[in-house]
């Protein structure tokens, strides 16, 4: 998807993460190719309950995780 010189609009790059991206890792991959033209802060998690709070500028990422307890049986 990335293109040297182009930045996709938010709204497309969040639409990729969603329709590529398996896991919260994968995801981050994604944004971690795309080149940005700002900075910006991604909340992402997928249905493993994996979670991560990332922030992204024009030269790196950062991303933290978060460890979420394994669901109960019968709870929803």
């Amino acid at each position: 998807m990335a293109v040297l010189g182009f930045s996709p609009e938010l709204s497309l790059l969040l639409r990729d993460v969603m329709e590529r991206a398996r896991t919260v890792e994968e995801g981050l991959d994604i944004l971690r190719e795309t080149p940005r033209t700002c900075e910006y802060y991604y909340v992402l998690s997928d249905k493993s309950r994996a979670m991560a709070y990332a922030h992204f500028d024009l030269k790196a990422l950062v991303a933290y995780y978060q460890q979420v307890a394994p669901q109960r049986e019968g709870a929803d």
